[in-house]
Formats: C-alpha cells, sequence, structure tokens
C-alpha cells in the first residue's frame, strides 16, 4: 500500500529544507497553503498528514475516514481536535524543543540591539549624520551596557532557561516567576509578578498563552516596570495588551520593546504596535523567533522521523494530548 501523504501549509516552513527519506511507500502532496474550503478536497484520499496551523477539527474529521495520521509541525496543537481525532482513532503528533536556541539568541539579539541603539544609529548613518560629523564618532542617543542588569524571566520552562545561560555569560542577573506556581527554578528561589516588575532592567516573556497569562502584562503591569526598562516578547501575543503596551511606549513609561508576536498574526493595518514598527525604540519581527534555519530542519526532522516510525513500527512517543 502507497500512503497518501499530505502537507497542508508547506510553506509556513523554508524551502530551503531538505526532506528526510522515509521507509515507506509514500507519495507527497505538497500545498503551500490550505484555506477552511480546501481542505475536505485535499484530505478525503489522504492517510497521513503534515500540518502547522491549518484547523482540523470533527466536522472535517468526520468526513475523512482515511486518515490515520496527523504530525503537527509545530510544539502547539490547539488547532487540532484532540478529543475527534481519539474518538476516531486518528493519532496526532507535535514536536518540542527545536528551537530552543534559536529563541533564546533571538531575546538577545532584541536586548543588543535596543540597549546599542542599533536602530536609531543605523538610521541617523543613513540619513548622512555621520558624514557630516565633526569628529570620528558621535553620540545621539545613549547607549548602555547590559552587564550588571537584572532580567525578569516570566516563565520557567526550556526556553527560560537558556535565556538564563546567556544572561549569565553577559552578567545578568537574573529573576523568575512562574505562571504556574513552581517556587523554584535551577535552586533560585521564584519571586511575584509584583517584584519581579519593579525590580527588573529587562522582561521577557517565555510562558505559554492560558486563561491565566492571556493579557498578563496589562496596563497596570507595565506602570510598576522601571522607565529604562525594555519588554521582550518572544512567546505568544495575547499575553500582552498590545494597546496598552503602545501607550507605554509612546508615552515612554517604558524605555523600549522587542516584539516577535501579536495577538492577530499577520496583524491587521491598524494594530496599535504595528504602528510604531518605525520607531527606534521598538525593534519587531513577523514570528521568527524560532525560525533560524537550523531550527526549522531539526523541526522537520522530528516531524518526518514520528511519521516514518508510525508507518513502519505503528508506535510514536511523545504523542500530542495522550
Amino acid at each position: 500500500m502507497t500512503v497518501e501523504i499530505a502537507f497542508l501549509d508547506r510553506n509556513t516552513l523554508s524551502q530551503q529544507l531538505v526532506f528526510p527519506e522515509l521507509q515507506f511507500a509514500h507519495r507527497w502532496h505538497f500545498y503551500a497553503q490550505t484555506s477552511l474550503q480546501q481542505r475536505f478536497e485535499r484530505l478525503a484520499n489522504v492517510q497521513a498528514l503534515l500540518t502547522n496551523k491549518v484547523i482540523i477539527d470533527d466536522a472535517l474529521l468526520s468526513q475523512c475516514t482515511q486518515l490515520k495520521y496527523i504530525g503537527v509541525t509545530a510544539t502547539g496543537y490547539n488547532n487540532i481536535d484532540l478529543d475527534a481525532c481519539r474518538r476516531r482513532g486518528v493519532l496526532v503528533t507535535n514536536v518540542a524543543g527545536y528551537s530552543t536556541d534559536a529563541v533564546a539568541e533571538h531575546v538577545f539579539a532584541f536586548i543588543l540591539a535596543l540597549r546599542k541603539q542599533i536602530k536609531a544609529y543605523q538610521h541617523s548613518i543613513a540619513d548622512g549624520a555621520w558624514a557630516r560629523s565633526e569628529q570620528f564618532t558621535y553620540f545621539h542617543e545613549p547607549i548602555d551596557t547590559i552587564k550588571g542588569s537584572t532580567l525578569g524571566l516570566i516563565g520557567t520552562g526550556a526556553i527560560a532557561c537558556a535565556v538564563a545561560k546567556l544572561a549569565a555569560a553577559f552578567g545578568v542577573t537574573v529573576l523568575w516567576y512562574s505562571p504556574s506556581g513552581r517556587k523554584k527554578v535551577n535552586g533560585c528561589e521564584c519571586v511575584s509578578l509584583d517584584y519581579l516588575l519593579r525590580n527588573a532592567d529587562l522582561v521577557s516573556l517565555h510562558c505559554p498563552l492560558t486563561q491565566k497569562t492571556s493579557g498578563l502584562i496589562d496596563a497596570q503591569a507595565l506602570a510598576k516596570m522601571k522607565s529604562t526598562a525594555l519588554l521582550i516578547n518572544t512567546a505568544r501575543g495575547p499575553i500582552v495588551d498590545g494597546a496598552a503596551l503602545a501607550e507605554a511606549l509612546k508615552n515612554k513609561s517604558i524605555a523600549g520593546a522587542g516584539i516577535d508576536v501579536l495577538a492577530q498574526e499577520p496583524p491587521p493595518d491598524d494594530d496599535a504596535l504595528l504602528a510604531l514598527a518605525g520607531q527606534n525604540n521598538v525593534l519587531m519581527t513577523p514570528h521568527t523567533a524560532w525560525a533560524s534555519l537550523q531550527s526549522q530542519q531539526q523541526l522537520l526532522n522530528l516531524a518526518v522521523a514520528k511519521l516514518n516510525t508510525y508507518f513502519t513500527s505503528g508506535e510514536v512517543e511523545n504523542l500530542a494530548g495522550a
């Protein structure tokens, strides 16, 4: 039997990636992206699918009777109706831990670029300010050293721990807050959110989006932060009240922000934070903290390895929702 495999949103990964070989008879069907209306047509005669963000719900599953396997090419799988999959005997896998270092590096790329005023100086050089300078250097924006700063990490998972390791290398002290209630991380006592916000020079978010963390960083939280502090969000957009953060940045009640995620992606034209993307104290990337080529290749390798294991042995570890 030849297994028909559909990748419903192939363009969520780089075209430069190399697909590992599968050890069973198969046929790939690649789609750049898939709308809700196109799902059934593309899955009607498919036994396995890979997807990052396409919604797979009970209504669709009821029509796709040949489907046996769903591989989510991401860690989060909230786009998959797991209960419906269990009832219908469809196995679901996800991939975790593929981008830990990439995200941690992205956090420090934000921090360093903001503290060193890279964007501001790049703009001024492009405008000819250096060429007009009467000396070899000029200082129109304050440049800060991060050694000796305090970094507040909201979240205690693998990415937060990787960020903490980089912080130690830079001579930065770490404070931890655990939304899930952990008391210690790596032998360090966790502090309250209030204490962290009031004492951190740098605040970086690394918690999942839950009912408890949605809107965690709101106007009241931002008001507690130092006026010289930076906020970094590489977690999930809705953890931060975007309108409140936009006001804090415009009013300079905090010094700056590094933003990789927004509440709606792609964002609408009237998104409050998107409107500030040109400011020197705002760095914004389009949800790419995870997306180094090495991380993407690791993600693909792991996703395809799980697919291969299922169709050659019938056993796969780390089932989503198991």
